[in-house]
């Protein structure tokens, strides 16, 4: 369930752990949480022209240029 918690949210870096778990502490964009029911859920997108790379996933409009999402 990664992305429902923890502290780091914002555009910078991200903490990917690409071992097919999506961890609380890794950010939505992660390839392991493409599939995360908080990560994939359209209503936690903001629609606000940046990418909170923590709250928000690959589904959003805002991330789907994020470099974790270009395999998407």
């Amino acid at each position: 369930m990664g992305g429902a918690g923890g502290t780091g949210t914002g555009t910078g870096g991200v903490n990917c752990v690409n071992d097919n778990n999506c961890a609380i502490d890794e950010h939505c964009v992660c390839p392991d949480c493409d599939d995360d029911l908080f990560c994939g859920n359209p209503a936690n997108c903001e629609e606000n022209g940046v990418c909170n790379s923590f709250e928000e996933g690959c589904v959003c409009n805002d991330c789907m240029t994020h470099p974790e999402c270009l395999d998407n």
